[in-house]
This record gives structure tokens, sequence and C-alpha cells, in this order.
């Protein structure tokens, strides 16, 4: 009477195979299926039945529990996850697509002032010139940082392990910002514990990416003094080595209430700090999330107006105690043979500011090169001329750089292997594994520094 069809006639044949087998099927067992109303209305239910032997005879008793509640309340959440998935989904979307827009004129105006550099102006020009140079760095670590925000955010990060030197990368860091702190009344040394192998096992791009986030906001807090960037080795065993990274300022410090909300996201320790120093407060909360996913800790000791001391741990595979001292990262290399103007390169890019200035640059270091402005174009180049190398934009009309690297690899049975190198404004997670899949051999993002691609 309860149960619409097909349940209702379903029941007598359960118990009718429960009492030949003995098998249960529904027995001591919950299920949900549909109910009707004495108004005729269709409900979702959970159905219980029961066994009570009583004097020999078995009998049996159902419970009928309404779950339309519930069901409601399930279906909402399942709603709401899914709209938060698309949510999600268009956020990413929309981020890889702004990401590609601002770096490609980024990719040109970086580029222009690159090029100035070496062309004899007015001092004042000059002077010009490194103002907005400074504020085209800060626009692009801008971009970055949201970027990395977003797919820490989305849980879409994946080391990226190979083998590196971590000596280098710390003098490299040093070196740079000693340059930036060349007109200031800060010194920064560097302190490396002896004993640390040259050759670590570990996510290059991201240490070196909290090791300068750290750098960078010691010398945005410290007007003068000193900054110490420390490598500590914390233990040795079974191939792997335990570092302790740090670095100390003698800047304007934290107070202690602040300092266990200084790795959220969005918070300095002081809305005076962002009103007299700027920034998004998001740097550190990237280097935390970035150190938990490598398996790291981090934390920070400080006293305010005496300065900082923010710190990070590491574990790391060595895999050569003998490596020598200027092996550099492993990272792809392509080697060009012919040097010079006996070179010949193809350029793959659609937008006509970035053409100029690649084309620029490559002048300028002494190679010939030709344009296409789509992989179809670039195809018929390849059919009339043989080039040494192939800088390929990745999203462009008509082919884009991916499709046009597919088509170059199929036609390569008959031919020689030409080396590929995505120069692309697109930077998100996985970009860069599309591009090796595609058949690439390397992968630059944009904007290029011509000093140190």
């Amino acid at each position: 009477m309860l149960m619409p069809e097909p349940y209702a006639h379903e029941h007598d044949g359960y118990i009718e195979k429960y009492h030949q087998t003995g098998k249960a099927s529904i027995i001591g067992k919950r299920r949900e299926l549909a109910a009707k109303r004495k108004d005729g209305k269709i409900i979702p239910i959970e159905l219980g039945i029961g066994e009570i032997v009583y004097e020999g005879k078995a009998r049996y008793a159902g419970t009928v529990r309404d779950i339309t509640d519930r069901k409601e309340y399930e279906n909402a959440l399942v709603e709401a996850r899914d709209a938060s998935d698309r949510g999600n989904r268009t956020k990413t979307r929309f981020l890889a697509t702004m990401s590609h827009e601002l770096r490609t004129p980024m990719n040109a105006i970086m580029g222009a002032m690159g090029l100035l550099k070496d062309v004899d102006i007015p001092e004042e020009e000059k002077n010009f010139l490194v103002c907005a140079e400074k504020a085209a760095g800060e626009l692009l670590e801008l971009i970055d940082n949201v970027l990395d925000f977003t797919d820490l955010e989305s849980g879409s990060v994946a080391l990226d392990l190979s083998g590196f030197n971590l000596l280098e990368m710390l003098e490299t860091i040093h070196t740079k910002y000693n340059d930036v702190l060349a007109d200031m009344p800060v010194s920064l040394d560097l302190e490396i514990a002896d004993g640390i192998p040259d050759l670590l096992i570990g996510d290059f791009r991201r240490i070196n990416n909290v090791l300068e986030k750290l750098v960078q906001n010691a010398i945005k807090f410290t007007s003068e003094g000193s900054i110490v960037l420390r490598v500590i080795t914390e233990g040795m065993s079974n191939n792997k080595i335990n570092l302790k990274f740090e670095v100390c300022d003698t800047g304007i410090g934290i107070d202690e209430q602040d300092q266990q909300s200084i790795f959220d996201s969005f918070t300095q320790a002081d809305d005076s700090y962002t009103r007299r120093f700027g920034g998004t407060g998001i740097g550190l909360s990237i280097c935390k999330a970035l150190v938990q996913v490598m398996g790291g800790e981090i934390g920070v000791e400080s006293e305010a107006e005496k300065g900082s001391r923010f710190w990070f741990t590491l574990s790391l595979d060595v895999i050569n105690m003998q490596a020598p001292a200027n092996t550099k990262a492993a990272e792809p290399v392509v080697e060009i043979d012919r040097p010079g103007q006996s070179a010949r390169l193809l350029v793959v890019e659609d937008d006509i500011s970035n053409q100029r200035i690649v084309q620029a640059m490559l002048n300028r270091l002494g190679f010939y090169s030709d344009i296409a402005e789509n992989g179809r174009v670039a195809l018929q180049k390849l059919e009339q001329s043989d080039y040494d190398l192939i800088l390929m934009d990745c999203q462009m009309p008509v082919m884009d750089g991916l499709e046009a690297t597919r088509k170059i690899r199929q036609l390569e049975t008959n031919r020689e292997h030409i080396p590929i190198i995505a120069v692309t404004a697109n930077s998100m997670e996985g970009d860069k594994e599309k591009c090796l899949e595609a058949g690439m051999d390397d992968y630059v993002s944009k904007p290029i520094d011509m000093q140190c691609q």
C-alpha cells in the first residue's frame, strides 16, 4: 500500500527467496526507495526490514522514514559543490587568459626597455628608463603572485623534481639582490654551512621562488642595516640532507601578536604597513604553501624595531657528493651548432610588437631570423627554408604552437630534428608539460630577459 510500482511486488519475492536460500538481500539493511503518500505524491524514503523469530516463526517489521528534507539538503550541497567547481574552473580559465593577455604586452614593454639599455641616451632619459623598468618588474611580480596563489588555492600544484646546484642558486640570488641594494644603506650577506653537497634533488624553481620572496620581504622592511641569507645543515641520513634556510634582517620587525597571522593570505602585520610599504600581503602566504607542498615547515621569529628571522626547512635527496661545484641545474639545454649570422632562426609569433622585439633581440645577439605569424605560416616557411632553431609561441590564430609542433615532428621522419623552444605567455601550472608533450625541446615564459635567457 505504501510502495509504488515496481517496488510493491518485489518485496514478496525478496522474502520468498530468503526463505528458500537463507541469503538476505534486504533483511537487516537500509535502502533508499520511493513511497506513495496518501495524496498520491511520490517521496524519497529510507526502508529498513528487520526479522524477529517468535515461537519458532519468522516475523518481519518494516520501518519507513521520510527523507525528503535530507535529500533536499544533500541535493543542495551537491548543487553548491558543482557551482563552486564551475566557479573555480571559470576563475582558472579567466586567470590563464588574463596571464596570457598581460604577459604578451609585458614582453614587448620589458624587451624594448632591455634593448634601450645598450643605446646611448641622455642621463635623464636613462633615469626614466630605470623607473619604468622597476615598475614593470613590480607589475610582473604581482602577476606571478596572483597566478601562484590561484594554483596553490586550487590544489593543482605538482612538484617538478630535478637535479640542481644549491650553491649556484644562492650565489645568483646574492648577486641579484646586492645589485638591487647598491644605492641603499643595507648590505646582503650570504652564509653557507660547510659540507653541503653540490648536487641535490628538489623543485629548483619553487625553492628559488621562496628564497627570493623572503629576501624581497626583508629588503622591503629594512631601510638600513643588514640582511643575511643563511643555510644551515641539520643532519643527513639515507642520502638525504636536512637543511634550514634563514633570512635575517635588521628591519622594523613584527609585534608578537601579529606573528601568528603573518602567513595568512592578504595579511600584513599591520594595516599601516600596507600604507607605508605597499604590497598585496600574499607573498608570505605563497611561501608557506610552497614550503608545505615540498614537505617542509616555515616560521618567523621577530621583535618590533629589532628585526626578523624568517626560516624554513627542507629535506632534499643528494645525488652526487662528488659533483663539481660548477654543475648547472638539470634543465633542458638546446645548443645551436652554427653561431652568429650563419645560424638561421624562425620566430613564430602573432603579436606584431613582440615580433619586432624578439627579432631585435636576436639581431643584437648576432642571429638572423625570419617571422611567421602563426603555425600554418611556420609550416610553409619550413618547406622553403632550413632553420637551426624555432622559437614558438603557443596561443595563436589559424594554427597554435602546440599543433604546429606536432605537425613538424610528424614531418621529421625524413628530415633532421629541429629544436623548438616555446616562448609563450602561458605560465599556468602544467603549461610547460603540455609544450614538452607536444614535442618541444624547452620552454621560456614571457616576458623574456635577454640578459639571463
